[in-house]
């Protein structure tokens, strides 16, 4: 959960299923890995990420379409949001 770490406990389960958006804004995978993209092309003309970095995040992130598509299930119930399940995935 993106939050859970600005509290002692866990979110209830219940508020959790709650608040998830991940089954409505899994239809932006593809314009949110572009824009990771975009964002991360930008970092690395103004020096922040090395030429190797960029090439290895762009390669994981062309992966994740595959990945959510086998895994859809697992990922709509673990993450809460599209943006938290590429960060997560990406690792």
């Amino acid at each position: 959960m993106l939050w859970n770490s600005r509290f002692k406990e866990n979110m209830h389960e219940d508020a959790f299923e709650f608040s998830k958006s991940i089954s409505f804004d899994i239809n932006l995978l593809n314009e949110d890995i572009e824009q990771n993209i975009a964002h991360c092309k930008m970092l690395n003309t103004l020096g922040i990420i090395r030429n190797d970095e960029l090439e290895e995040i762009i390669t994981g992130l062309n992966r994740l379409p595959e990945i959510f598509t086998n895994d859809e299930n697992r990922i709509i119930s673990e993450y809460e949001d599209i943006h938290t399940a590429i960060e997560k995935e990406l690792k």
